[in-house]
């Protein structure tokens, strides 16, 4: 075990806030069919738009022998009436994701209405769900994906201000085709096989034609590669504006698809040095976070993996070139042999520099170490990580944990978690930490850019330092998280002696929107929300609001 933090980073368990909300995985029948192995995960959104964070949780499945099906279970829907105070609302909201035995929960709003809507990835469909704006929900079926899919992203992946779409699939599990395999722990016991007894499925990418319908746009360059997938992450990695994507497939080499327009691809994964490890050796990857851990203004990855595996964290040096600093970063020191799954890049107390969270759990049914404890790395100095949130009972405590979403939700300025558990109702963290700073919270709109405005670049700066964001679509593991944009600013960028954030000195940010306009807004007050609107053409002004 490594070094301990420095004691700032704290959380607490909000008791019984989200009743209802297991991802039940159907393991007492004994199939040890392999969707019960990849879990599910939850969304955390505004779904009705009164300011208030919601959350989506996912609720898995179970075989069916008999039928030779994979059933489902119906997730749910909670509606925050006021701080960590959750209504139930799945059922008349029409939210049922029961259809089949599905797994991630992907929000956007892929029809440009100004609501959020949702996808639910699956074993052999996908399930779509309009919001209404009215507080309710409708399923439509605008495309047929029948592959068993484990992960998606909206993203507008040729610059005509919609929203296209990727998915990710898994592998080729059937009734037909699930062997017996052998427990390592008793080679007489049964246990799940392991993801190199079955062979990948191809991802497929589907245009977005603007009037609620999609036709697939598959090229050879994406299609030709048949991986077991398991997250996917969409942002602009070589800042020309449009946006990329990195697919993390399970002990395969991780994709990087560079945009080159035209809904043409080019796969960079082991030239741009993130297909692997060190060692040139692919590993079983989960979750993925975007972010700039060492504050260089470049984009970093990080990348959660299987047991006796290093999470991988690759710096960005610019032009899609990336070093393996999991050594460097002292990532080693924090391993404690887990499985990771998912996981997140935030600065969880407000010291200008972005700390990890891992969540983790054993997918082998007789492991000793089925349940695991999640993790905090603290970033120390913006160059190194150790094991933080040593006093919080969640984190000291083993879970069977999978999915992780983030947002402020309780709108303190510090980022809160929703982590989903395999057979346990989802747990809602709150940021307890000891501030070291102030924040800013930016909500984006796009308008000649997708409205959702995935792949904008946020740059804040404040005197001599300066702190980069992007809005990405994806990420984490079978999750979708709050698509604010935040920023700590440490006590240390305040002027000397004043120590209240409202005698701070003004801050610019920088907005790099995908369109290929930038905007600059003078920054006078922190500890607030800003909500900043894309220019409309002609324009050169952003409008924005902003809010306690």
């Amino acid at each position: 075990m490594g070094a301990e933090g420095t004691g700032h980073i704290r959380f607490a368990e909000v008791a019984d806030a989200l009743p209802e909300s297991q991802y039940l995985d159907g393991s007492e029948l004994n199939v040890f069919s392999l969707p019960e192995t990849t879990g599910g995960g939850s969304a955390v959104i505004d779904f009705d738009r009164d300011g208030r964070l919601d959350i989506v949780t996912s609720g898995g499945g179970m075989p069916d022998p008999q039928g030779q099906r994979m059933m489902g279970h119906r997730g749910n829907l909670y509606r925050q009436l006021q701080t960590w105070g959750f209504e139930s609302c799945g059922p008349w909201s029409f939210l049922d994701f029961s259809a089949t035995y599905h797994s991630a929960i992907v929000a956007a709003d892929y029809d440009s209405d100004g609501m959020c809507d949702l996808l639910v990835t699956g074993f052999d469909r996908l399930q779509w769900f309009r919001n209404q704006g009215d507080g309710t929900f409708e399923s439509v079926r605008p495309i047929e994906d029948n592959l068993w899919s484990t992960a998606a992203v909206f993203f507008d992946a040729d610059q005509d201000s919609d929203l296209d779409l990727y998915v990710v699939h898994y592998a080729n599990w059937s009734w037909t085709n699930n062997p017996w395999c052998p427990s390592q722990s008793d080679p007489n016991r049964r246990d799940y096989c392991g993801p190199t007894d079955f062979l990948g499925l191809r991802d497929s990418l589907y245009e977005n034609l603007s009037d609620g319908s999609f036709v697939e746009r598959t090229t050879e360059s994406i299609g030709g590669l048949s991986f077991r997938g398991l997250g996917v992450l969409a942002a602009d990695l070589d800042a020309d504006r449009d946006t990329d994507l990195y697919v993390a497939n399970d002990v395969e080499p991780n994709l990087l698809f560079r945009n080159d327009g035209s809904f043409q691809w080019t796969e960079l994964g082991r030239r741009a040095g993130v297909a692997t490890n060190d060692q040139g050796r692919a590993e079983g990857s989960m979750g993925i976070a975007l972010g700039d851990y060492n504050n260089d203004q470049k984009f970093d990855l990080w990348v959660t993996n299987y047991a006796d595996e290093f999470n991988a964290l690759y710096r960005g040096n610019g032009r899609l070139n990336f070093s393996y600093t999991t050594n460097v970063a002292r990532i080693t020191a924090t391993d404690e042999q887990s499985v990771g799954w998912g996981t997140a890049m935030c600065d969880l107390e407000l010291d200008g520099d972005e700390d990890i969270v891992v969540i983790n759990g054993h997918l082998e049914r007789y492991s000793p170490y089925h349940s695991q404890r999640p993790q905090v790395l603290e970033n120390i100095d913006a160059k190194r990580f150790v094991l933080g949130a040593n006093d919080s009972a969640f984190f000291q405590t083993p879970q069977d944990g999978r999915g992780l979403a983030t947002g402020d939700l309780n709108r303190d300025g510090l980022i809160d978690l929703v982590v989903t558990r395999i057979n346990a109702p989802c747990a809602l963290i709150e940021n307890q930490s000891t501030r070291q700073g102030a924040y800013l919270s930016v909500r984006l709109v796009g308008q000649v850019s997708n409205r959702d405005a995935v792949g904008t670049v946020v740059t804040l700066t404040l005197g001599n330092a300066a702190w980069i964001r992007q809005r990405v679509g994806g990420g984490s593991y079978a999750s979708t998280n709050d698509p604010a944009i935040h920023f700590g600013v440490p006590e240390a960028n305040w002027p000397s002696g004043q120590q209240a954030p409202g005698s701070m000195p003004k801050g610019t940010l920088k907005i790099d929107w995908p369109s290929g306009q930038t905007s600059l807004i003078d920054v006078a007050e922190f500890n607030k929300e800003m909500l900043i609107v894309e220019p409309s053409p002609g324009s050169a002004v952003s409008s924005y609001l902003i809010h306690n």
